[in-house]
């Protein structure tokens, strides 16, 4: 039996999301179809919708890997161009309906299971990565401050980083005692 869909599989992207559970749905149908009686045109309607389907989707989370900059996208795509010769040869070279049916029923599975809950969740680990150090990032830009001086004998002020942009970008800040306005003096 296959997996059902799960939001452990998910991506964080709603186009790829909903693909993919329309994936585990074909999927689930094609390993289903092993098991049935079923007619050489309804399983060449079903290779068409799985094929038609699967290209779409390849080309959307090929888009969606570029887009953040997913280091192994010509090895993923390597692996789309695979499933869908794959899938091809079984085609072409299946004689019997009852043997198509089967091998229809493998790949579902072993793609299913290879691709998605494997690949596609690299794909995943990579995101969050990514995310968690840009979250990084922007905690140590956020924990930079900029020093500010003021007509006050030694006073120092010190300042967050989004308050000297501001300022860089014409805000004024004034001192509490002096009420002079502060001037940037370094980035600590």
């Amino acid at each position: 039996m296959l997996p059902a869909w799960d939001d452990a599989y998910s991506v964080h992207n709603k186009k790829i999301d909903e693909q993919h559970k329309k994936l585990f749905e074909l999927a689930g149908y094609a390993y289903i179809c092993a098991d049935r009686k079923i007619t050489r045109a309804e399983i060449k309607q079903l290779l068409s919708g799985f094929f038609n389907y699967m290209r779409e989707h390849f080309r959307d989370e090929e888009e969606y890997m570029r887009s953040i900059g997913y280091p192994r996208l010509q090895e993923h795509q390597s692996i789309h161009q695979e499933i869908v010769q794959g899938l091809a040869e079984v085609v072409k070279n299946t004689s019997s309906t009852n043997d198509l049916k089967e091998k229809l029923g493998i790949i579902a599975k072993n793609w299913l299971l290879q691709h998605i809950l494997k690949e596609d969740m690299q794909i995943e680990q990579y995101r969050q990565q990514k995310d968690s150090e840009k979250t990084k990032d922007s905690e140590k830009i956020g924990a930079q401050k900029a020093q500010y001086v003021c007509d006050c004998l030694n006073k120092k002020h010190s300042i967050a980083l989004e308050v000297h942009e501001k300022i860089s970008k014409g805000a004024q800040l004034r001192c509490k005692v002096c009420k002079q306005p502060v001037r940037f003096e370094k980035l600590l």
